[in-house]
């Protein structure tokens, strides 16, 4: 099993964040996702994460 394999399967399971993933394999954060997009590895984004980054956008940037 190669080292990207590895990788892959921990960022599956949730046991490394996209950050993590980068930084093991000496990436950038787009080249990271370009990384995993080919691979055809979904993003571990939940609609709970959804919820609570749309909660923090409000707080920040409110409706006029």
């Amino acid at each position: 099993m190669s080292i990207e394999d590895a990788v892959i399967g921990r960022y599956r399971a949730g046991r490394l964040s996209h950050r993590q993933v980068g930084g093991t394999l000496g990436l950038d954060y787009w080249q990271t996702e370009s990384f995993l997009y080919e691979r055809g590895v979904p993003m571990n984004y939940s609609a709970s994460d959804l919820e609570a980054d749309a909660a923090t956008l409000e707080k920040i940037l409110p409706r006029s």
